[in-house]
């Protein structure tokens, strides 16, 4: 049970194998040593885990020489390749419904990022929650890709007042991604504290030109047999730390996580046991996989101590060195 068992469909990557095979990377030289199989990459059910996706990417790219795999396969993915969410979203009724169907069924595409709609007044957010603790290498792909298919169903979907976006990025400014999305470009911001995309309140009304009610009730309805059967893969204790690792700034209680699940405090605290974990376990496993993000983001080991809640530094360092077997300045 660790972040490692996050979950991305194989079909991506299966994308970027047909992609590289074009300019003559050979489909099985792309999967040796990664623990992957072409009939996992073939089957559309199939799924990776985050170190099989890191060490396919780390053979993309050092096969083919092309540092961003994601921002290129991004520009080559209809909305129907992101299965039956792609097609919920295509046929939803406006923007705001699509965005929904983004919101609720992310994680049949992947589950390293989280999707989150806020509405304002005047300007509407798309939030992007990465989960902490991921290798740069899967980090930058699943974004990539995310932002670069973006553009394209926007300029598909919505034509020219796509540029009414504004894409806000943490971190250093990214280059390749600057020049591959100009459909995202009319301002792009880096160095914000999020991964989030605004735009005004107004656009979330307007309508796809491919709206189709029946249509998107069907892809709906798959969604959630995909969802539940996705759901049925996990353990407790791994759902529950995605869910902590999502919103470990504001970190449910255990009584809280019961209420979520329609049982109580008691019930889910011997459902853990049995599963050799403690929900203690499970909130300092995510409090260190963000600690870990954070640090690698260039945030000092006192302020990343004091967003924990920890009283000082010292006993941060100490837990940390504990749980990740280095020291927290290592990170940095």
């Amino acid at each position: 049970m660790f972040i490692g068992e996050a979950l991305t469909a194989s079909r991506y990557l299966a994308g970027v194998q047909h992609m590289l095979a074009e300019q003559g990377v050979l489909r099985s030289a792309l999967l040796q040593g990664t623990g992957l199989t072409q009939e996992r990459l073939d089957d559309p059910t199939a799924w990776v885990t985050v170190p099989e996706l890191d060490r396919f990417l780390e053979r993309a790219v050092r096969l083919s020489g092309q540092p961003h795999p994601g921002l290129l396969l991004g520009r080559r993915l209809h909305i129907s390749a992101h299965g039956s969410a792609g097609m919920a979203g295509l046929t939803a009724p406006d923007v705001r419904g699509s965005v929904n169907v983004a919101v609720r069924f992310f994680p049949l595409i992947t589950e390293l990022i989280a999707v989150r709609l806020d509405e304002g007044l005047v300007d509407a957010h798309i939030t992007l929650d990465v989960l902490p603790g991921l290798p740069p290498r899967c980090e930058q792909f699943v974004l990539h890709t995310l932002f670069s298919s973006l553009s394209l169903m926007m300029e598909f979907l919505l034509g020219q007042r796509a540029v009414n976006a504004v894409l806000e990025w943490p971190g250093p400014e990214d280059a390749a991604l600057r020049l591959a999305l100009p459909n995202l470009g009319g301002s792009m911001r880096f160095g914000a504290p999020c991964h989030r995309i605004g735009l005004p309140q107004a656009m979330l009304d307007l309508k796809f030109a491919l709206a189709d009610g029946p249509a998107h009730q069907v892809a709906l309805s798959r969604c959630e047999a995909e969802l539940a059967v996705l759901n049925g893969r996990r353990s407790l204790a791994n759902r529950l730390l995605l869910r902590m690792l999502r919103h470990i700034d504001a970190a449910p209680d255990l009584e809280q996580l019961a209420q979520e699940m329609a049982v109580s405090s008691r019930t889910l605290h011997r459902r853990l046991a049995a599963e050799g974990t403690t929900f203690r376990a499970l909130l300092n496993a995510a409090r260190m996989s963000q600690a870990q993000a954070w640090l690698r983001q260039g945030r000092s080991v006192i302020d990343v101590a004091h967003a924990l809640g920890y009283g000082d530094s010292a006993n941060f360092s100490r837990a940390f060195r504990r749980h990740q077997g280095i020291p927290p300045s290592h990170c940095r």
